[in-house]
């Protein structure tokens, strides 16, 4: 009998049109409830009038409804967690060093152990993949497989990129309704943040 834990971490991130400005990566932590989830966030999407659309490309009104709407899915507690960069270029590390993070956080808090996790990057480059998944199993953590797939085919994805698209847009001044909209995240603990340590 197998009784390690089954981790699906599902990973995107933002901001590389900045250069180095700014560099967010969000990971999510699910286990066996997955396929479950994704039905509920389907859901959400379409009560939202979000839809299946990218975060760029969806409206105030509808970003905040889904938002909002978020807020009600307890089942997201303390599996939400992010990392902030600021001028660096050093996306394949920071990405691989958010996941390392988010995991060695998820496992702490839940008292696992015994584990093995797959990780979902958007729109993952295989090769970049390959070299993530070294960088992880080098740093002690124990994955299965690192793969890319397409948000268009995850409700978990596009929940991936909605939050790293708001928690960017909070940061910009005129976009005070998102941020609005995006803090009860931080006080239900739906959204955690990971104060990036200092890397070699």
């Amino acid at each position: 009998m197998d009784d390690k834990a089954k981790l699906y971490c599902y990973v995107d991130e933002t901001g590389l049109d900045t250069k180095g400005e700014i560099f967010i990566v969000v990971v999510i932590i699910i286990e066996e409830e997955r396929e479950q989830l994704e039905k509920d966030l389907e859901k959400l999407e379409i009560s939202s009038g979000k839809g299946k659309r990218k975060w760029i490309n969806t409206r105030e009104k509808e970003k905040c409804a889904y938002l909002k709407l978020l807020q009600e899915k307890k089942q997201l507690q303390r599996r939400i967690f992010y990392s902030e960069y600021i001028n660096t270029i050093e996306y394949e590390k920071l990405t691989a060093l958010t996941i390392k993070n988010a995991i060695e956080e998820y496992i702490f808090q839940n008292n696992i152990y015994e584990y093995k996790t797959t990780v979902i990057i958007d729109g993952l480059n295989q090769k970049v993949g390959e070299r993530i998944a070294v960088a992880l199993r080098n740093e002690g953590i124990k994955t299965r497989k690192v793969k890319g797939e397409k948000d268009e085919n995850s409700a978990l994805l596009r929940l991936t990129d909605a939050l790293a698209g708001s928690i960017r847009e909070a940061k910009e001044p005129r976009s005070i309704k998102t941020k609005n909209c995006i803090s009860p995240l931080f006080k239900e603990n739906i959204l955690i943040e990971i104060k990036p340590q200092e890397t070699t």
